[in-house]
């Protein structure tokens, strides 16, 4: 159940996977920061299709409750690997410091954060990201990967001439391919009541070939461990089902089986990629609350309640 040995894996999230000769592709990083005061998520992207490509930024705040995105020309994103950093006209984004000067949309937002003590996810040869062996396969609809789990933040942020001195904790994910899933589940907290406590959970009907098949990732990762569980290591989705507004999922992954009771905060609406363009529409939460309880052959063995929890849920599962 555990993550295998360390291993020296390549930093393959940080690649830039579109090409300049691609079409109906899209590749987007998402920056999430949380403090007492406010939570924001960043969507830094570009998308390519036939007719329009374009590079864009979305936020979403819980001190506005909007969202919003502002595209740009493509020529106006600039990436680079050695070191990492993206850079849309006056917003700069590395490992170390986010740099913002969005002025130009619903919502004016400027900041200046460092980011610091990252934890990354563990990674093997088996699964040299969160994808695990899927990380191979060249041609899936949605690749996905995390570039920390949890890092400190620290700066100032103004959002509508409203100034917050941030003392919070940061996570980074990245997605690329063609389309978002027809189906899926998304969660991520680094709020936890009983301990540091952090938790990703997706679950994705993962179209392969002439078929398709429910692919499940998580990591929970409690103090200084790390503990995977996924389709590539046998873990299943016993059930799932919504009852009285709160979403329920039984996962089962030999010999534990987690319980999860998940209630949606305030739904913003983004914009998610359809091949490759802009133009379907997703609701994320960013103070969903959840439950977590794992058993050990029919033992509870932990509990955590999670805060502040990112929250996607899309297509007709639950």
């Amino acid at each position: 159940m555990l993550v295998g040995e360390k291993m020296k894996i390549e930093n393959t999230e940080l690649n830039l996977h579109l090409k300049d000769s691609d079409q109906r592709l899209f590749e987007g990083w998402y920056f999430k920061i949380v403090d007492c005061k406010i939570s924001l998520a960043i969507i830094v992207g570009i998308s390519k299709t036939i007719e329009k490509s374009c590079a864009f930024i979305q936020t979403l705040d819980t001190y506005t409750n909007q969202s919003q995105m502002i595209e740009y020309s493509l020529d106006d994103f600039q990436w680079g690997k050695d070191p990492f950093y993206i850079r849309i006209k006056n917003n700069f984004f590395t490992k170390e410091q986010i740099i913002l000067d969005l002025d130009n949309g619903l919502v004016d937002i400027q900041g200046n954060l460092k980011n610091s003590q990252y934890t990354k996810l563990e990674t093997t040869c088996y699964a040299p990201t969160i994808m695990g062996p899927f990380h191979y396969l060249p041609f899936l609809e949605c690749n996905h990967a995390i570039i920390s789990l949890r890092h400190h933040i620290t700066g100032s942020l103004k959002v509508n001439n409203q100034k917050f001195q941030i003392i919070g904790d940061g996570y980074i994910e990245k997605d690329w391919g063609r389309s978002f899933p027809q189906d899926y589940l998304w969660l991520q907290s680094n709020s936890c009541k009983e301990k540091e406590a952090s938790l990703f959970l997706s679950i994705a009907k993962i179209p392969l070939l002439a078929c398709s098949f429910q692919g499940l990732i998580m990591n929970l990762l409690v103090d200084d461990q790390q503990i995977r569980v996924a389709t590539y290591y046998g873990a299943r989705v016993k059930d799932m089902f919504t009852r009285e507004g709160y979403h329920y999922l039984i996962i089962s992954q030999h010999p534990h089986t987690f319980y999860l009771k998940i209630k949606a905060g305030h739904r913003f609406e983004l914009k998610s990629p359809q091949s490759g363009k802009m133009n379907g529409y997703v609701e994320e939460s960013l103070n969903a609350l959840a439950v977590l309880l794992v058993y050990k052959k029919n033992k509870k063995v932990a509990k955590f309640n999670f805060i502040n929890c990112g929250f996607e849920l899309f297509g007709n599962w639950l």
